[in-house]
């Protein structure tokens, strides 16, 4: 993390580690998966943890975050691993989901080398943001119902094209729809 205050690099947690949020767990330190700023607004942020708090979204570069809450629980249970904004919409995000980053706990063997440890509810998922991350659509066309979903990328040229790297290989999609 570099504070856009200053030019150095120093350690933060998302989340008051003496806040009043220690009833629910929700309390810092969090270790961050995957984050990232809207090319348009810097301010406009969302991270992923490596627990299954969910996604979190700063509007300040990252000064404080809140757990994001969707309102139909679509994230409960599922481990988001990687986030992705499209380089020219600030409206259109995606999320990927998956255990891979979680490099202590899964396991990559010869007998199974799509991993072991995984977590079935958060496999082969990619969901897409059209409005700023209000709403979530899942859109896993084509991608294996076993897969987990290591990094997005959004075509810098051509944001219409969207890459996906996963334990089954990498998939790209051309408009990215359920």
């Amino acid at each position: 993390y570099s504070s856009a205050a200053s030019d150095v690099y120093k350690r933060q947690t998302i989340l008051d580690a003496d806040g009043a949020s220690i009833k629910t767990g929700l309390r810092g330190p969090r270790e961050i998966l995957d984050s990232d700023f809207s090319k348009q607004d810097p301010n406009f942020g969302w991270c992923t943890d490596r627990g299954m708090a969910g996604l979190f979204v700063t509007h300040d570069k990252g000064a404080t975050w809140q757990l994001y809450a969707p309102k139909d629980n679509a994230f409960a249970g599922i481990f988001l691993s990687c986030i992705e904004s499209d380089p020219f919409n600030p409206d259109v995000w995606y999320l990927g989901t998956g255990r891979i980053r979680d490099v202590a706990r899964i396991l990559f063997t010869e007998k199974q080398p799509h991993g072991v440890f995984t977590d079935k509810n958060s496999m082969g998922k990619i969901w897409k943001s059209t409005d700023a991350g209000k709403s979530w659509l899942l859109c896993n066309k084509g991608i294996d119902a076993r897969a987990e979903i290591e990094s997005i990328l959004v075509d810098p040229r051509n944001s219409q094209v969207v890459y996906a790297s996963t334990t089954y290989g990498s998939v790209s999609y051309t408009h990215l729809r359920a």
